[in-house]
């Protein structure tokens, strides 16, 4: 039985706002995309009188999908269109993408194993990222992890884009997002990033079919939404891009209540 659960920043448990045959839990349209190599996606509307018609936000909202008490997807709300009638069309996308929020405080050059570079990695990400998108390592294939290569990163590098480079594209296999189970394993975000070889078939579920399209009246998106600005510019030259430095804050720029909104 299908199960969708949200979560808040502050919340302290999770919200459930569908569940199979639960007609107190009604949500219209749930469509579930697992991909290879993808973060998944999940996009459901909510009509007004949905009692946690007001409780979900772009970025701000977690939210979880399980199969009985198998979690099938964790993510956040991305996109949400408001018709004229305040039907909400609400879109997600997967946890793969909370490796995009973060920066990596330090470069890296040596050669080392795959598991040893995602340890690393891993590390060196959660000191920029508030706890629920921190993740742990987790599996990882040793016919991929037992790999040695020489990996160099530079200050300040995107997560997702390095493990992409210089980890996927060269070894192959997947990225996948899993709920943390392991005894004694601490997991702030209550997830691990695990390295696999294989993770099953491309699976695109309707939860429920039926839907209205109809004139959207409003729109909000966590697409452009940034809570630090790192500046960058070219050198005298007016060639490379480099960060600025600035005399205080570490080089950054905070946007304090942007902070206390999304983290």
């Amino acid at each position: 039985m299908y199960k969708i659960t949200i979560k808040n920043k502050n919340d302290n448990s999770e919200t459930t706002i569908y569940q199979s045959k639960d007609l107190t839990k009604f949500i219209t349209s749930p469509k579930l995309s697992l991909e290879w190599q993808q973060p998944g996606s999940l996009s459901f509307s909510m009509l007004p009188g949905h009692s946690s018609y007001g409780d979900i936000f772009p970025i701000i909202t977690f939210v979880y999908v399980y199969w009985d008490d198998e979690e099938l997807f964790f993510g956040r709300v991305l996109t949400i269109d408001k018709d004229l009638s305040g039907k909400k069309d609400i879109y997600c996308e997967g946890a793969l993408n909370f490796l995009k929020d973060g920066e990596l405080q330090h470069g890296y050059d040596d050669t080392k194993t795959v598991s040893t570079f995602f340890l690393w990695l891993l590390g060196d990400m959660n000191t920029s990222v508030e706890p629920r998108k921190k993740f742990v390592l987790g599996e990882i294939d040793s016919d991929l992890g037992n790999i040695e290569a020489y990996f160099k990163t530079e200050d300040y590098a995107n997560p997702k884009s390095t493990l992409d480079d210089l980890v996927v594209n060269r070894f192959g296999g997947c990225l996948v997002v899993k709920k943390e189970t392991r005894p004694g394993v601490l997991a702030p975000s209550g997830h691990n990033l695990s390295y696999l070889k294989t993770v099953g078939t491309i699976r695109t579920e309707l939860i429920r079919l039926g839907e209205n399209v109809r004139d959207r009246a409003d729109h909000e998106s966590g697409e452009s939404i940034f809570t630090v600005l790192r500046p960058f510019g070219a050198n005298s030259e007016g060639t490379d891009s480099k960060p600025i430095e600035l005399s205080t804050n570490g080089g950054i720029i905070e946007i304090p209540s942007m902070i206390e909104k999304y983290g």
